[in-house]
């Protein structure tokens, strides 16, 4: 996703997660103040995690069609 789409969608209020999967340390430099920081080599361990934040922002119990960023 492009930046400008992705403002596009801040601004419209479409809920979303918007993962960083850069490592910690890169993180804590900069970052979104929005995002979640998963890194990418610790994703396939935390991807429960990952799907109750999906859940917590859709409010729906299917995150099926929920977006990531």
């Amino acid at each position: 996703i492009s930046v400008v789409e992705y403002n596009e969608k801040v601004y419209k209020n479409v809920p979303h997660v918007l993962l960083d999967v850069r490592e910690t340390h890169q993180y804590d430099i900069c970052h979104l103040d929005s995002s979640v920081n998963i890194p990418l080599k610790q994703l396939p361990q935390k991807i429960q995690k990952l799907k109750e934040l999906m859940q917590q922002q859709s409010g729906k119990e299917s995150i099926q069609d929920f977006p990531i960023y």
